[in-house]
């Protein structure tokens, strides 16, 4: 009986080191794959000041090189017509490749929402907490000086 006993407890601890093993293996392509939803929007001042402006969005990566983003503002107001987007708003789409060993991906940024935003690449250095995704951007020059971009995302469901 004890020998039954101490079989079964190296089975399960063989068990969960060999499940944390595989999950620590996975690709970060394979980990960033599919579609995320905005937690926090926020941007990092040049001063270090946190500031939270995005209310809600999407990330969707695809496991062929596509992506597409978006993120809305907490205060938008409404518009007269479904065609006209209410700012705050950032969205874009395009090409994407990953540095596995930086533990980021590079987005080749198609068409966005702002047309100075076209044909730009959009650096994200990536970190997993629990359920969540963080994505760090590359700095972004804007009219209150450089930020740099921090969202936090979960899977969806």
């Amino acid at each position: 009986m004890k020998a039954n006993y101490k079989i079964a407890i190296a089975l399960v601890a063989g068990i969960t080191i060999g499940g944390t093993t595989i999950a620590s293996a996975q690709s970060l392509k394979s980990q960033i794959v599919g579609g995320w939803t905005l937690v926090e929007g926020s941007e990092i001042m040049a001063d270090g000041k946190k500031v939270v402006p995005w209310a809600k969005g999407s990330l969707i990566i695809d496991r062929d090189g596509q992506i597409s983003f978006f993120v809305l503002g907490k205060d938008r107001s409404k518009t007269d017509s479904v065609r006209t987007p209410a700012a705050p708003m950032v969205a874009w789409y395009g090409t994407y490749t990953v540095d596995e060993t930086g533990k980021k991906y590079s987005a080749k940024i198609e068409g966005a929402s702002s047309p100075n935003f076209e044909g730009a690449v959009r650096e994200q250095t990536v970190t997993f907490k629990d359920n969540t995704m963080t994505t760090t951007g590359s700095k972004v020059q804007t009219p209150e000086g450089p930020i740099t971009p921090v969202n936090v995302w979960k899977k969806a469901k």
